[in-house]
Parts: C-alpha cells; structure tokens; sequence
C-alpha cells in the first residue's frame, strides 16, 4: 500500500495514473493523422476533450470502486472528503500531463514529471506543509507551496484551509487543461512545433 495505508490508497494511485494515461492523450508527433485532424472542420481540441474524458471516468469508476472498499476497511463514512482526495490531485495532473506533452511534445518528458511531482508531494508532503522542520531549499517555498499540494490530509491542516487547498488545486488542474485547449487552436505550432 501507498504512503498512509488503506485510506490514502487511491487518493494517491489514480491521480498518479490518469497523469500517466493524460501523456499520451494527443502526442503531435506520435498521432498517426494528425494532417487529417487538423484539416478536418471538427476543432483539433474535441479530440483531446473526447479522450481526456474516457480517461478520467475509466478512472473515476476505478476510483469508486476503490473508495468503496478503502471505506469499508476503515470504517470512514465521508464520501466527499474521500472523493477530495483524488478528484483534484488527479485533475491537477491530467491538466500537467497534457500541457507538457503538448508543449515539448515529448510524453515520456510528460511521464517523468507527473512521477517527480508524484513522489514528491506523496513522499515528503508533510516536509512541505507550513511550520513543519525541513531543510534549506525546502523552507524557502514551504509557507506557499501548501495551497497546491495534490496530496494534502484532512487532519494536516483545518478543514477550511483543506478546502481551499481543494478547490485551488482543482483550478490549477483546469487552468492547464485550458492553456493546452488553447495550444490547440494554433494549428501550424501543432503540426510543426516550436
């Protein structure tokens, strides 16, 4: 099990595998037509929406089935505080992933970062929570970098503060989602780069 035990299982796998999936949603060089999309009266950006919603509710049903069973072993009986522990984290990379591979065009570049931010946040999360002892580079960005950490506990910070967390985490998921669906709408950077 993940960091955390039973409880912080899929808060943790899924947001980590739909960042992984999200890579892969609409590499330029890697789509077999993209000539063909481009061409096609249909914006470019459906097919990116299309497929970024098969991968998240693919996803989400995992991701209900899991919370289902992490709940039944705990004995928790908040749904919405379960659900807030993935739904951001996993939207946050999905928007991440896609914006990074669109960007440099390269998914495995896209796969690296969604791992590093991953293990970072999962495994030092609590070095990077305000007041908490930590060393030199971390204690410069540590009273900002709260209110974006993806794996953020309930009992971490109060359950306002936890909220506002959610919710900016989920705003930072659907501000690169937009800045990629924006990308898109240049068709010569798409098929050419740069």
């Amino acid at each position: 099990l993940p960091i955390g035990g039973a409880v912080r299982t899929v808060g943790s796998l899924i947001p980590l595998v739909i960042g992984i999936q999200s890579a892969f949603l609409l590499s330029p060089d890697d789509e077999p037509g993209i000539e063909v999309l481009l061409a096609c009266p249909r914006p470019i950006r459906w097919v990116l929406l299309e497929r970024f919603a098969v991968v998240f509710l693919s996803q989400a049903a995992l991701a209900l089935i899991g919370m289902g069973m992490s709940m039944a072993i705990t004995g928790e009986r908040e749904v919405l505080i379960e659900a807030a522990r993935w739904f951001p984290a996993g939207l946050m990379f999905c928007g991440l992933a896609t914006y990074i591979t669109l960007a440099s065009r390269q998914p495995a570049f896209s796969v690296a970062m969604v791992g590093i931010l991953w293990f970072t946040f999962n495994i030092m999360g609590a070095a990077l929570l305000p007041g908490q002892p930590t060393l030199w580079p971390l204690n410069l960005v540590q009273p900002f970098v709260w209110g974006i950490h993806p794996y953020l506990q309930p009992g971490d910070l109060p359950m306002a503060d936890w909220w506002l967390n959610r919710a900016l985490v989920t705003s930072v998921g659907i501000i690169l989602i937009m800045l990629t669906v924006r990308q898109l709408q240049d068709e010569e950077r798409v098929l050419l780069g740069g």
